[in-house]
């Protein structure tokens, strides 16, 4: 999930109105009710005071004021609260601006004892309900509370019918236990670290990941029925900029950045990036770690399920891999 700033989001969007219903995830739909009276009033004090404080930290340029806006609104669709995270899915309209319809991801964390917003992701169409599985990912499974012994899980085997093997230089290692589908890509080279220095100035900036591996799939089995998803984990040039008083960027660091993304068909699930406190991507010498939630596959547990990985291009460089199951 990418937070889009403060400032950058205050003449476009506002939040969720309160939900009636009486529940743990009461307090959190609360904090988007005050998120909507004060954009409703134009009252930025109110609206920034409900950021987190890495957040406000990070806006420390903009206008300090807000349009009001009294005919937004917001409904809230799917909330999740798991300890000191949460996060609220919302749908947006407003009726001064029928055509206008948006749909927005908070990522809630608890600081000094009140809920405040970290993050949020803007998208249109409506995101998939289970992404909000991705925001606030479970907790740790068997494989992770092991200590993630990759050493005993067998990889998947390139197809040398089509790839001599030196041409598949990456190799692939899969589990999943009761929270977690994990996925080692070892990508046969060092990998630059997260947010390294990527040397150059736009638009002739390259990454220096040397990335081998293909978009890949995943065919969930159950007794009754299967379905597919696709995913990919790639690497960006990703940009950091400093403002002057006027707005204007005045620098920029650029970034090696890493990514993974879900999809169902044609439609993306949920994203998530390197470095993120969600750690649903991570880089360790030669390997990229990637952690799927099992809710995101549209799974309540692992117990009777098969999970299968495979290439999503027709030269598969890889055989239709058959993934074990952990503690199961």
């Amino acid at each position: 999930m990418r937070n889009f700033g403060l400032f950058t989001i205050l003449c476009l969007q506002a939040v969720a109105p309160a939900c009636t219903a009486q529940s743990s995830d009461t307090a959190v739909v609360a904090v988007l009710n005050q998120m909507e009276q004060a954009i409703q009033r134009g009252d930025f004090p109110a609206y920034t005071s409900l950021f987190d404080a890495e957040t406000r930290a990070k806006a420390s340029s903009g206008p300090e004021k807000i349009p009001a806006r009294p005919t937004v609104r917001f409904q809230a669709t799917k909330t999740l609260v798991r300890g000191d995270s949460a996060a609220v899915i919302a749908a947006m309209t407003d009726s001064a601006k029928p055509a206008m319809n948006n749909h927005v991801t908070f990522r809630l964390v608890r600081e000094n004892g009140a809920w405040k917003i970290a993050d949020q992701l803007w998208s249109d169409p409506a995101p998939d309900p289970v992404s909000i599985y991705a925001i606030v990912p479970p907790e740790s499974g068997a494989f992770l509370r092991a200590g993630s012994p990759w050493q005993g899980v067998a990889p998947a085997v390139p197809n040398t019918k089509y790839f001599r093997p030196e041409q598949i230089r990456w190799k692939l290692q899969a589990t999943f236990d009761e929270s977690f589908l994990y996925l080692r890509i070892d990508a046969g080279n060092e990998l630059p670290a997260v947010n390294s220095e990527v040397p150059g100035e736009f638009p002739n900036l390259k990454s220096p990941v040397q990335r081998g591996w293909p978009a890949m799939t995943i065919k969930v089995v159950t007794a009754q029925k299967s379905w597919d998803y696709m995913f990919t984990a790639e690497d960006q040039v990703g940009d950091q900029a400093t403002f002057d008083e006027h707005g204007k960027a005045n620098s920029h660091h650029h970034y090696v950045a890493y990514s993974l993304r879900l999809w169902k068909g044609n439609a993306t699930v949920f994203s998530a990036a390197a470095g993120a406190r969600d750690q649903l991507v991570s880089v360790q010498g030669r390997c990229l770690d990637l952690r799927i939630p099992l809710k995101t596959l549209n799974l309540d547990g692992a117990r009777g399920i098969k999970l299968f990985i495979g290439d999503a291009n027709s030269a598969s460089q890889i055989e239709p891999y058959a993934v074990a199951g952990y503690g199961l």
